[in-house]
């Protein structure tokens, strides 16, 4: 969460500069603008604006004042006659209008929505993709799982037994290979879902089978509903395996043995994200499950409690007791609305959305003291977001945080600060801000352009 607190200070370089009587400034096409920069330190915006009040140009946003030329009269700078696309504008009058911004603060607050991002350094997860087996010693295993971040980077981030993750890896940015549930490798009627070492095992008509002497032979295993992922494990003189299964109510993650018999199953019931993908520990005794519905994903690394006795009868046996040592979420939060109903600002307000917020600014005295009124909102560009007039004059950066998809604010009620959310589709980020009284409108003149 990046935001800017750098302030420049030019009333007195400006009067420093009038001693000094500098040369007069080159001769240059275009309308030449001169004006007093009003007694407050900070940074300059200053736009072109035509008889109907619309910003046409925006000359200069969050300038420094050594971004103009100072002479014995003010300041001054030009204007070419075009506006901000580039096209030379009509002939007549237009004005120059501008703001001069002192010390507004933005505090970060808070990230929502994706419980894998706590600071500024995290990787910005966006979106999971598949987990890699469990590799390294049994004391202290790891896997590694598969990610996309907000920048549109793929890589992967290993994630221990106990939940910790290590710094993001980039790979190959060809592509995601799909989850199994969604395609994956098919021989046939067959689709393929795991394998040990050349030994492949598939899907056909809701039973495993095995590639066995160039063709798929039966195993048996209990009828499988619509299993769209598995782990196959050697287990003493065979394998074993860990299916996840799409069942009428829901998800059930089914362990068979090596001869194919039930062992035990886990179930995740419909209202709740539906897995996609798992890994096993080297023990048996640890599960990480990939999990999402169509507004979230989420990640849980389960470790089993207790294991059946071995007297105790088969209902009961294939039940056993899980513990949540680690879960994550992430929320999707790619366009406003889908969590704008639990915004809530850092009082415990619901959080509505304004199109715009009306400051009443300090007064300039070159200007009379005349009491300014200037009506804000917020933006957004490549490098982030921004506080800006209703008619498009940038005058403060709030964060430098890529990529952003919307920015919203809203006035506290509970305080004099004023909100700010903005997400990048990887985290809903919170702000206040305070202050923004501190700034003063300016008047740099009106000026007749003559057109081409």
């Amino acid at each position: 969460m990046v935001f800017l607190l750098s302030f420049i200070v030019h009333p007195s370089s400006f009067t420093r500069a009038q001693e000094d009587e500098p040369p007069p400034p080159p001769k240059r096409a275009g309308v030449r603008i001169t004006f007093l920069p009003p007694p407050l330190e900070g940074t300059l915006s200053l736009g072109i604006f035509n008889k109907a009040g619309k910003l046409v140009r925006t000359l200069h946003r969050e300038a420094k004042t050594d971004d103009f030329t100072i002479g014995l009269n003010g300041l001054i700078t030009f204007w070419d006659g075009k506006d901000d696309a580039g096209v030379a504008v009509p002939a007549g009058r237009y004005f120059a209008r501008g703001f001069a911004v002192g010390a507004i603060e933005f505090e970060g607050e808070a990230f929502h929505f994706n419980d894998w991002i706590d600071n500024d350094d995290t990787p910005r997860i966006r979106r999971i993709h598949s987990i890699s087996p469990f590799v390294g010693f049994p004391s202290s295993p790891s896997a590694a799982i598969t990610v996309t971040l907000a920048d549109g980077r793929m890589g992967s981030i290993p994630i221990s037994r106990d939940g910790r993750t290590y710094a993001f890896q980039p790979s190959d940015p060809g592509g995601v290979s799909p989850k199994k549930g969604d395609a994956g490798t098919t021989e046939g009627d067959v689709r393929i879902m795991c394998s040990v070492g050349e030994q492949k095992y598939g899907i056909r008509a809701g039973k495993l089978v095995a590639h066995d002497s160039g063709v798929w032979k039966p195993v048996a295993v209990t009828p499988i509903e619509n299993a769209i992922d598995c782990i196959a494990m050697s287990e003493g003189t065979g394998v074993g395996w860990w299916i996840i299964d799409r069942v009428a109510n829901g998800s059930e993650i089914k362990r068979f043995a090596s001869d194919g018999t039930f062992v035990r199953s886990l179930t995740i019931p419909a209202n709740q994200p539906q897995p996609f993908g798992l890994s096993i520990g080297p023990d048996d005794s640890l599960l990480i499950i990939l999990e999402e519905n169509p507004g979230s994903q989420r990640v849980r690394i389960l470790k089993r409690q207790s294991l059946p006795e071995p007297n105790e009868p088969a209902s009961d046996a294939a039940v056993s007791e899980w513990s949540v040592v680690m879960e994550k979420t992430i929320r999707v939060s790619d366009e406003f609305d889908a969590v704008k109903e639990e915004l809530k600002t850092a009082s415990g307000t619901p959080f509505v959305a304004a199109e715009k917020i009306s400051v009443r600014l300090l007064p300039n005295q070159l200007l009379r003291n005349a009491s300014t009124t200037v009506d804000i909102t917020v933006g957004l560009d490549a490098k982030g977001s921004f506080l800006r007039t209703v008619d498009g004059l940038v005058l403060k950066r709030i964060t430098e945080t890529p990529g952003l998809r919307w920015v919203a604010m809203m006035r506290d009620p509970s305080s004099k600060g004023v909100t700010v959310f903005q997400s990048d589709g990887a985290v809903v980020e919170e702000f206040k801000a305070h202050k923004l009284a501190n700034m003063m409108a300016f008047d740099a003149g009106d000026y007749d352009w003559a057109g081409k």
